[in-house]
């Protein structure tokens, strides 16, 4: 059996582009009509799959350590309009967490308070005893690739393999964590070395900079306060997650079939 493991925010963020209008009887469902689509294209892949879904929790133990972090996604909230669409999609999420997967049978539905989706998938890669595929576009997720056993399936184009990665960045995996600590992550306000983004970073662990450089004396002169700080930032899993049980589904076409219609989701059924 293959453990598929679900970075639902991704999927959610990529339905509400898609489908987000969508709405029945007053109730918005175009974040869940675009998850269940995604889904049902999943069990036809993978027909000996168990999907596994992977949520994030409102806050993060990681503001702990860096209170700036992701400090852009809640400058947003400043936004009536933004405010209310992130309301619906997050509306829908909790419907789709608390509600709609239990009914359909779903067994293996994780979220850990102070933690991330990505800190929940790296915990039970590190665990699983089966072939695991991640479903996810959020790159932080490379550095699971060094166990041979994992792969990552993009919403949109091809799987991601150790070897595919190991083949384009030139580095291990394992040293994408390295990466991220020393470029920075912009979309998670993670502040990085002025100056270097993720091609130097790389550059720089490959041992192609010149310890001459400005931007090489700069990465050394950060290495013992910015860079070990942003270490414990990205690298994933973030400490005292524990481990995730995994059970057996009790999925059926009956229980998924109540749900679509309760949704008015017709083409699903």
């Amino acid at each position: 059996m293959t453990n598929i493991l679900l970075d639902v925010s991704c999927l959610a963020y990529r339905s509400f582009f898609t489908t987000g209008t969508l709405s029945y009887l007053g109730q918005n469902t175009g974040v869940l009509y675009g998850i269940f689509r995604y889904a049902q294209q999943l069990h036809a892949e993978y027909p000996h799959g168990r999907l596994i879904w992977c949520f994030d929790t409102p806050s993060t133990l990681r503001k702990e350590i860096f209170p700036a972090y992701k400090i852009k996604r809640a400058t947003d909230l400043e936004d009536t309009e933004v405010v209310q669409a992130r309301k619906n999609l997050h509306d829908q999420l909790d419907l789709l967490r608390d509600s709609y997967l239990p009914a359909m049978g779903y067994k293996n539905i994780f979220w850990r308070d102070g933690y991330e989706a990505d800190d929940v998938i790296a915990s039970i890669c590190k665990t699983s005893k089966n072939k695991v595929v991640i479903v996810s576009s959020d790159n932080d997720l490379f550095q699971l690739l060094e166990q041979d056993w994992v792969k990552i399936h993009p919403p949109k184009g091809l799987p991601i393999t150790e070897e595919s990665f190991t083949e384009k960045y030139g580095i291990s995996p394992k040293q994408w964590s390295e990466v991220k600590a020393i470029a920075g992550c912009s979309s998670d306000g993670v502040i990085g070395v002025a100056g270097v983004g993720e091609k130097t970073a790389i550059k720089y662990l490959r041992g192609e900079l010149k310890r001459t450089s400005k931007l090489y004396i700069k990465i050394e002169e950060h290495w013992h306060e910015l860079i070990d700080m942003n270490r414990m930032l990205v690298k994933l899993p973030f400490p005292g997650i524990g481990k995730f049980g995994l059970q057996k589904d009790e999925l059926t076409d009956l229980k998924r079939t109540r749900v679509y219609r309760a949704l008015g989701m017709r083409s699903l059924v």
